[in-house]
């Protein structure tokens, strides 16, 4: 399982998520992890953008035992 930094400057408003830390065992699985913890594809909301949009940056591998999701999030309160 590896570590991504995923972030999107789509949506930037208040009340948005604009990057995360995931676990995933590669980019594609990584760029489908939302907030919200659902994984899709597509479906840009008013929080996140659709994966299209989404940048993905490897930043390293995950302990044994991790579980593929959301590890850490940033969002943007108004």
């Amino acid at each position: 399982m590896n570590l991504y930094l995923i972030w999107q400057k789509v949506n930037t408003g208040y009340d948005t998520w604009d990057s995360m830390v995931v676990a995933a065992p590669h980019e594609f699985a990584a760029r489908k992890i939302r907030p919200d913890g659902e994984l899709r594809v597509g479906d840009s909301d008013m929080y996140w953008a659709s994966t299209e949009y989404v940048h993905v940056k490897l930043i390293g591998r995950a302990v044994r035992g991790t579980k593929k999701g959301k590890i850490l999030a940033s969002f943007n309160a108004g």
